[in-house]
């Protein structure tokens, strides 16, 4: 049974829990850069997604012929549920190894997909799309680094945007989690 605006009422719920569970903080690396990786609710809960797939796909691997090819619908179904298992697998390594460093001269993403740069004088394109939870930084035409709102240690970012582009604090409100010393 579909109920029309479900998955978007989900959606919303679940993204903000994700950003009240952010710390606020950024780890601080060797070098003096912040480290942004994303919060323990968001790799928690997609890690249960994983493992409860994986747990469903091999029952039913084990216990039924689910996944057998006696028809072309049987087919399809198998092939989408290994495509389904395969977006979770992904989204579970990507959420273990992404990560984004801010320093002052440049700022970098990690991810399993490899490693993006931008200096942040070359940088020239700044979009914040409350929408899809993300800030997009990046060159226009060139590198474009999409840093996510499920991130701990936003301030970092917000510091930066705020030195480098003279972007106002109240604009980064709905990205950023309210400070520790401004919760007291």
């Amino acid at each position: 049974m579909y109920i029309p605006g479900l998955d978007e009422a989900v959606h919303r719920w679940w993204s903000r829990w994700v950003k009240r569970g952010r710390t606020g903080r950024a780890r601080l690396a060797i070098d003096g850069s912040w480290v942004l990786t994303f919060t323990l609710r968001y790799r928690v809960t997609v890690f249960l997604l994983f493992v409860g797939f994986s747990a469903l796909y091999t029952f039913l691997l084990l216990e039924s012929d689910f996944f057998g090819f006696q028809s072309v619908k049987a087919g399809f179904v198998s092939v989408g549920s290994v495509l389904f298992w395969l977006f979770f697998t992904v989204a579970f390594v990507a959420s273990m190894v992404e990560q984004v460093t801010v320093t002052p001269l440049y700022l970098r993403r990690r991810s399993w997909r490899g490693r993006q740069e931008v200096a942040w004088h070359d940088v020239n394109e700044l979009r914040i799309d409350d929408r899809a939870g993300r800030v997009k930084i990046g060159i226009e035409g060139g590198t474009v680094i999409d840093v996510s709102f499920y991130l701990d240690g936003l301030h970092a970012l917000g510091d930066a945007l705020q030195q480098h582009f003279g972007v106002p604090p109240d604009r980064l409100q709905s990205v950023l989690p309210p400070r520790a010393s401004e919760i007291r």
